[in-house]
């Protein structure tokens, strides 16, 4: 792999602007795509929000450059004008710094920043692409959907180039969005892991006083719509030597709620919530696990048809997977026996489904060797950003 990164090394100076709708504390898909890039030799900028007065304006990173937006209204409050207002601000502000970056590409971050970098590639006379974190329109928490999904098609017959983050969502946007091309999937595999398996969950465990020794691992944003209170109903028909920990971003009041569910179902002594970590520690973390969940409510299409990076993070450090019997899942967790699949929206269900991983360790065992072999051979970063590469030299290609 090394040598086909190598071979894909850039041999002249290609600047690269990128946009994303956050403020890059915690996208692990543009981090890793924004870092292969500069290392194969592109010049690149990363647009993005600036949240709080106490980050960096630019920031240098793994080779790229992030250069945070203020965005004014965003101090407006929550509500259906003042979102517009917002919205609008951030197109003029993104669209004018990318204007100005003069690249050869535009590489538009999910559906809200694709207008900006669309005008701002076609007035350089440059590729854009459009990469789909999500399938937005069908996300839950959109508003302006109609709006959105007007947008969504008119653009997708000009842009250069689609990536999606599974084949179920691409053949979603090319049979019905109208994608001129099967969009090129490029899914959220972590990078190749060499570490050995720590004790970080173990010792956080006896640190807060905890006796249970089996860890039942629910990774990444703790949101509603996530199964995180089917999740601690669950726990009730979980071994008692097991406990669960939430290791991600949640708010404060959501916390609460979860902690009030927990003292309701009597696991109170059994769920543990830990800070964020860094994503380069993350799996070092991930490793410590016993048992790692994926789980989502069919709240919405984009959820059934999720693509979420913790499903190959815990193939990647061995860990067996209890996950939703939903198609991208299905496809991996069936076809490669990594793990049991449930019904995502009964506690019992997955109740007996962490039982019987935890009660057969020779199970678990094999299935933690088979999942690292599966996961560096097929679903890590080093597979996945040959895709990518192979598509920045065709569209530099047709740039020249």
């Amino acid at each position: 792999m090394e040598s086909q990164h190598q071979q894909l090394k850039v041999d002249m100076p290609t600047p690269v602007t990128m946009c994303v709708a956050n403020d890059m504390q915690q996208d692990s898909r543009v981090e890793r795509e924004a870092s292969t890039l500069a290392a194969a030799g592109y010049q690149v900028v990363v647009l993005c929000i600036r949240k709080s007065p106490s980050q960096p304006k630019q920031e240098e990173r793994n080779g790229y450059t992030i250069s945070r937006l203020d965005i004014v209204s965003r101090r407006l409050p929550r509500h259906a004008v003042f979102n517009i207002v917002k919205l609008l601000e951030f197109l003029i502000a993104t669209f004018v710094v990318a204007l100005r970056q003069q690249s050869m590409i535009y590489h538009a971050h999910d559906l809200p920043t694709l207008p900006a970098m669309y005008l701002a590639a076609r007035l350089r006379r440059a590729k854009v692409i459009y990469d789909s974190h999500e399938l937005f329109t069908e996300t839950a928490y959109v508003q302006f959907r109609s709006m959105w999904r007007l947008i969504e098609r008119f653009l997708l017959h000009g842009v250069d180039a689609v990536i999606a983050a599974n084949i179920e969502r691409a053949t979603v946007m090319h049979e019905e969005y109208g994608a001129r091309n099967l969009p090129l999937t490029i899914e959220n595999c972590p990078p190749l892991y060499q570490g050995k398996r720590t004790s970080l969950l173990p010792d956080y465990v006896r640190e807060q006083r905890c006796s249970w020794t089996q860890i039942v691992l629910y990774q990444g944003g703790i949101i509603p719509g996530r199964s995180a209170e089917t999740v601690i109903r669950a726990m009730r028909y979980a071994p008692a030597t097991s406990g669960l920990i939430f290791l991600g971003r949640i708010t404060e009041e959501y916390k609460e709620k979860l902690l009030v569910l927990a003292k309701e179902q009597s696991v109170a002594d059994r769920v543990l919530f830990h800070r964020p970590v860094p994503y380069g520690k993350l799996l070092a973390y991930t490793s410590s696990a016993t048992v790692g969940l994926v789980l989502y409510e069919n709240t919405s299409r984009n959820n059934y048809l999720c693509a979420p990076n913790k499903l190959y993070e815990y193939m990647m450090v061995g860990l067996p997977v209890v996950a939703s019997d939903f198609p991208p899942l299905r496809r991996v967790v069936s076809t490669h026996a990594v793990g049991e699949l449930v019904n995502s929206t009964d506690p019992a269900d997955i109740g007996r489904a962490v039982t019987a991983l935890l009660i057969s360790p020779e199970r678990m065992q094999e299935i933690g060797i088979l999942s690292k072999q599966v996961a560096s051979a097929h679903y890590c970063w080093e597979v996945e950003s040959i895709k990518l590469l192979d598509l920045y030299t065709h569209l530099r290609q047709r740039n020249v």
